[in-house]
């Protein structure tokens, strides 16, 4: 079977669901009701406290769809609250309008960090912690007074994607799994290119005073950097440092041979420090393509074109190959090409974009995410029928 990339442009409509869209096709805000749950996990005891959104008329007679967000890299509250916005907060308002309720919750850990209200500890838990706690957010969800448990979708942005991957090989998403910017390869590949793609983004938008063959090396340099971490060669490891480290001195103008061995010594163990979290080191080691290409339920994939954190031209054919592995004929794989990471209209998808934007979230993403959705449920309903 093959599985369709579809690249959208923003000025276009979209017609491959059924219908044009459009930027413009918005739903009118209607009614819903917000309240505050807290979800003890099934594994470890953690607290997870979150927000469900019902639409209005949601009720024991009345069951509508159910979709659980789960938050990308670093330690998230409920809304995915970054650089002054908050997507998951547009986004669950925005599917709620379309009569799907939506529970998203703040990160294990979040309490301590000041961030958000749940307990656990973030510094000690994986990919994998994360997917239980998602796992336990589905049975909540699937037992809350007004919701269809036989149409509950998981909804997983940047890393959350990884979230969906270990649960989509576990067979624990009920009917349909939505990934946002999500990745596709393995982590210590995705981390390279995302480095590579900035440090190019950046000398291509604002004068660095770099030529191209410093450019070149920065980026080779910080590729061995991260792949030495992985192989676990110590020497490796120490000889990718030291080049990398002096490499910077002599670009900002310093004189190596003031270098010396116990500064070096240090700088070195430095350098890997961002690696030697507990879920870094989980994450540059982990691809996901296996898991993904275990679906059993339809996948949505959609990438935003200017995406410099999870990169199109790094992710769509892997995610399209593993979707088309796993042989379900309603998944697909989209671009919206004027989006970045955050899914905003944008221009570079540099990170300091991110707060200078107008644009909150493009709301063709909302559309197109109800719109699939709408004919994934109304094929589960005809065969459920026959």
């Amino acid at each position: 079977m093959r599985i369709y990339t579809i690249i959208i442009l923003t000025i276009f409509p979209l017609t491959a669901l059924g219908e044009p869209l459009t930027v413009s096709d918005t739903q009118e805000p209607r009614e819903s009701s917000a309240s505050e749950v807290q979800i003890v996990t099934s594994t470890d005891g953690v607290t997870l406290h979150g927000t469900i959104l019902l639409p209005e008329g949601a009720s024991p007679s009345h069951l509508v769809p159910g979709i659980v967000l789960v938050t990308g890299s670093g330690p998230q509250d409920r809304d995915e609250s970054l650089a002054g916005r908050k997507p998951f907060k547009v986004l669950a308002e925005g599917l709620v309008n379309y009569g799907y309720a939506v529970l998203r919750y703040d990160d294990r850990g979040t309490k301590s960090l000041g961030i958000g209200k749940s307990t656990g500890n973030f510094e000690e838990s994986t990919t994998a912690d994360f997917a239980n706690d998602a796992a336990s957010a589905i049975e909540y969800l699937q037992q809350y007074p007004g919701i269809d448990p036989s149409r509950i979708v998981l909804c997983g942005h940047s890393t959350g994607g990884l979230v969906a991957a270990h649960l989509l090989a576990e067979d624990a998403i009920p009917t349909a799994a939505v990934l946002l910017g999500s990745p596709s390869v393995i982590g210590s590949e995705l981390l390279a290119y995302q480095s590579e793609a900035m440090t190019l983004k950046t000398q291509e938008v604002a004068e660095t005073g770099l030529t191209n063959n410093q450019i070149e090396q920065i980026n080779s340099l910080q590729r061995e950097l991260i792949m030495s971490y992985v192989s676990g060669d110590q020497s490796r490891m120490s000889i990718a440092a030291e080049a990398l480290i002096k490499n910077s001195i002599l670009l900002s103008g310093g004189d190596v041979t003031q270098l010396t061995d116990s500064i070096l010594e240090q700088a070195i163990k430095q350098a890997f420090d961002p690696f030697k979290s507990v879920w870094m080191d989980y994450f540059l080691r982990y691809d996901p393509a296996s898991h993904f290409a275990q679906a059993k339920v339809p996948v949505l994939s959609i990438y935003g074109g200017h995406d410099l954190q999870v990169i199109p031209d790094q992710n769509v054919h892997p995610m399209s190959s593993a979707l088309q592995e796993a042989n379900h004929p309603s998944s697909v794989v989209m671009v919206i090409e004027s989006s970045n990471h955050l899914f905003q209209t944008a221009e570079t998808g540099l990170l300091d974009e991110y707060s200078k934007l107008d644009d909150e979230m493009n709301p063709l993403l909302i559309r197109m995410i109800t719109a699939w959705l709408d004919g994934v449920f109304e094929t589960v309903a005809h065969s459920s029928s026959e």
